[in-house]
């Protein structure tokens, strides 16, 4: 009987360590019993290395570090465990950590554009990455004033942007900068030919240009 039991055992365990269907739980159970009939170690051992990179990533997903996640997923992708369902919804996790960490930290456009394309190829849903698509949506005129020479279309751009509180974007350094140098191109124009009601609308110009007095 106990040789019957253990041919069994090695035999569910056998189909316990295809590693994209490894269920963690009975992976547990089935260690169990080897353990009460006294199976080998060596036997033990597949099930034992899948249960634990499938905790370590269990576990680094609930302290929700991205950096510790990929580590994980990592370890679990060289034991083949890179199409398992904790592995996926570890990446998902990483994709929308990233996601935030780009909206939040103003890094660069280009960063948040990647940081979503990412999000997206990982299934995250819609409504994960609605905020990040708004943020983008208002975040992409003011990169695209840099390649204006309207001095009221610039100037306005920098404005809403500033209302916006999107300051600490580097592209909105960038447009600024673009809009002062032609609110001074603008004012050494009207001044060479002035007119009260020009010099006040470039006047009003370059205070929404955040020039300096």
């Amino acid at each position: 009987r106990h040789d019957r039991a253990v041919r069994r055992l090695r035999s569910d365990l056998k189909r316990a360590v295809a590693p994209e269907q490894a269920d963690p739980r009975r992976l547990a159970q089935i260690l169990e019993e080897a353990k009460a009939l006294g199976l080998p170690e060596q036997d033990q051992a597949g099930a034992h290395s899948l249960l634990v990179a499938i905790d370590g990533v269990q576990r680094a997903c609930a302290e929700g570090d991205a950096q510790h996640i990929r580590g994980a997923v990592e370890v679990a992708s060289s034991l083949g465990l890179a199409g398992h369902q904790e592995c996926k919804r570890a990446q998902q996790l990483v994709a929308l950590l990233d996601l935030n960490a780009a909206c939040i930290e103003h890094r660069s456009i280009a960063t948040l554009e990647a940081a979503l394309a990412t999000a997206k190829k990982a299934g995250l849903e819609p409504a994960d990455t609605k905020d990040a698509e708004d943020l983008l949506e208002q975040l992409r005129p003011l990169r695209d004033a840099r390649r204006q020479d309207d001095l009221q279309t610039v100037v306005a751009l920098v404005k809403e942007a500033g209302i916006c509180g999107m300051e600490a974007w580097p592209e909105f350094g960038e447009a600024l900068e673009h809009a002062q140098n032609l609110v001074v191109a603008e004012l050494s124009e009207t001044c060479r030919a002035p007119s009260i009601a020009k010099l006040e609308q470039v006047a009003q110009l370059a205070r929404d240009a955040q020039l300096d007095e």
